[in-house]
């Protein structure tokens, strides 16, 4: 069976992948299209004990140790929703697959952690590997070759720091940390793009997302 489409919204934290997955439900209602949304993290439950992720890694006392095993937990997060995804395409026939960021994504917020001095070297070659081959893990697994097309919403940093503060979620509260970080990561974002990658605005996305999948 033939892969559909697969297609990435990526982007800094604020930029409007939720906002912009619950648009494309309605305007390409009438396609058989599986979203893959990305999890809350703000409240995880690990081995019967409560802690929050986002505040394990830009709370005022996150330690180096505690961004690492939140970052190797998201990165399997994500793996088994790709897993999970590339199963269910031999039973289900989708226009498409769209996915509020996936497993690579993973990878550029490693990147930004290294360049902002939260993670050592070591650390970020241990994480990039580790991501690595789990996705190469899934591919063999489910003998597929996949080429994602990558969307990154590209919203002005300013508008996003809005957003954060806007919904204040619990370990977003630092605005002057959020500011580097997300400076950083477009840059990250920018720099080290892979597959077939498109910057674009929430407003032209549905055209492109459309496009793509009526090709």
């Amino acid at each position: 069976m033939t892969i559909p489409p697969i297609i990435v919204l990526d982007g800094v934290t604020g930029c409007g992948k939720t906002s912009l997955i619950e648009h494309l439900r309605g305007e390409l209602a009438e396609h058989n299209i599986l979203y893959v949304t990305e999890d809350d993290y703000t409240s995880v439950s690990l081995h019967g004990e409560e802690f929050n992720p986002l505040q394990q890694c830009f709370g005022k006392s996150a330690k180096s140790e505690d961004i690492t095993c939140t970052q190797i937990y998201i990165i399997q997060k994500t793996a088994e929703k790709l897993l999970k995804t590339l199963h269910s395409i031999q039973t289900h026939s989708y226009k498409a697959i769209i996915f509020d960021r996936w497993i690579m994504s993973c990878q550029n917020f490693i990147l930004t952690k290294h360049k902002l001095g939260m993670i050592s070297y070591f650390t970020q070659c241990f994480l990039l590997h580790y991501s690595t081959q789990l996705f190469k893990a899934i591919l063999r697994d489910t003998k597929r070759c996949i080429t994602p097309h990558i969307l990154v919403i590209d919203t002005p940093i300013p508008t996003c720091l809005q957003r954060i503060k806007r919904r204040h979620r619990n370990g977003e509260t630092n605005t002057t940390t959020w500011n580097t970080f997300l400076h950083t990561h477009l840059d990250v974002l920018k720099q080290e793009s892979t597959f077939q990658t498109q910057f674009t605005s929430s407003e032209k996305a549905l055209d492109i997302v459309r496009n793509i999948i009526e090709a």
